[in-house]
């Protein structure tokens, strides 16, 4: 896989936020600029793995190869990144061959990285140039110290959120709240487990539920968790490195019950595929994968599903002057 990633890079002939070219690898890591390169990449948080790739002219992009007695082991790379960077950023490296045979060496920095800022915590690099306490950044093609504001966009971006569906069935069903006045409103309702991972506490103050039938789909907004309140206005707080279980409703109407063809007793046949998605109150969103899920439907809300069937249970008695008349079996 990285093979791939590495010469589709190289065709593509361009350095970016992901890609770094070198001609040679590092002469010495202790007098390189290694450190700064992957803390670099490493405060860069988004899902592409970065790559530093060796062995292409930085100019021409011409492959020239390298010779593989010059890189230096993985554990040699991680043992000096563990002594210049906290906390450690992790890596892989290697080598590969192109078609014919030309030697190319990598190292990939990953994008599970997520505990930015990745700070230089001892004084190194050519020159003794990298200094204690320097916090680098990928910025287009370039590694740049890191401004206040980019500092600030770490932490905002350190760690993430994770939700999942945690039913394995959602049910539609009238749901009562202390401010009911009269009959209590139906909603439908499926527990979720989100997962903070970051170190600043979230506010999810919106989101949507995809209900997929065989006959028809189903996108509807979520309100809120039990006991009803409205997450437009009031915003679930999420607190920093906590996992819980919350439970979502969201609207779902009478006619819905007949375009995915409930029967009279609230069933479905076969399984709904469900995704739910939050946004908070940075309009970051968060994703769940889409599960297989039971669905059930109880009270008033099937009356139009009722209606049709009394409809359909009906039989022409006699035909008077073009007008049938009906009767109920």
């Amino acid at each position: 896989m990285d093979r791939e990633i590495i010469l589709r890079h190289i065709q593509g002939a361009k350095e970016n936020a992901c890609v770094d070219f070198k001609r040679e690898f590092y002469a010495s890591l202790k007098h390189s600029d290694i450190a700064k390169d992957v803390a670099a990449f490493a405060n860069l948080v988004n899902k592409e793995d970065k790559y530093i790739i060796f062995g292409v002219d930085d100019e021409t992009r011409e492959i020239v190869g390298m010779d593989s007695d010059t890189f230096a082991k993985q554990d040699d790379i991680d043992s000096y990144l563990e002594d210049k960077i906290e906390p450690f950023p992790m890596v892989n490296s290697g080598l590969i061959k192109t078609d014919d045979g030309k030697v190319i060496g990598y190292i990939m920095v990953s994008s599970k990285n997520s505990n930015p800022p990745y700070v230089i915590k001892e004084t190194c690099g050519k020159g003794h140039r990298i200094e204690k306490g320097d916090i680098f950044i990928r910025k287009g093609s370039c590694n740049k110290k890191a401004s206040r504001a980019d500092i600030d966009e770490m932490y905002m971006k350190n760690g993430e959120m994770k939700i999942r569906i945690h039913d394995e069935i959602t049910v539609v069903e009238p749901i009562h709240s202390k401010d009911d006045i009269g009959e209590p409103a139906t909603y439908g309702h499926i527990d979720i487990e989100i997962f903070n991972d970051s170190t600043r506490p979230l506010l999810i103050c919106g989101g949507k539920i995809t209900i997929q039938s065989r006959k028809c789909l189903v996108e509807r907004s979520v309100w809120s968790s039990i006991p009803i309140k409205n997450i437009y206005d009031r915003p679930i707080e999420i607190p920093a490195h906590t996992r819980k279980i919350y439970t979502l409703l969201y609207d779902f109407y009478s006619q819905d019950c007949v375009d995915m063809e409930f029967d009279v007793n609230g069933h479905i046949d076969g399984l709904v595929d469900v995704r739910v998605r939050l946004v908070d109150t940075d309009s970051n969103i968060y994703e769940s994968d889409e599960s297989k899920l039971l669905m059930k439907v109880k009270g008033d809300i099937l009356h139009k599903v009722r209606l049709k069937a009394s409809y359909k249970k009906k039989k022409p008695l006699l035909l008077r002057n073009g007008i049938s008349l009906w009767f109920k079996r």
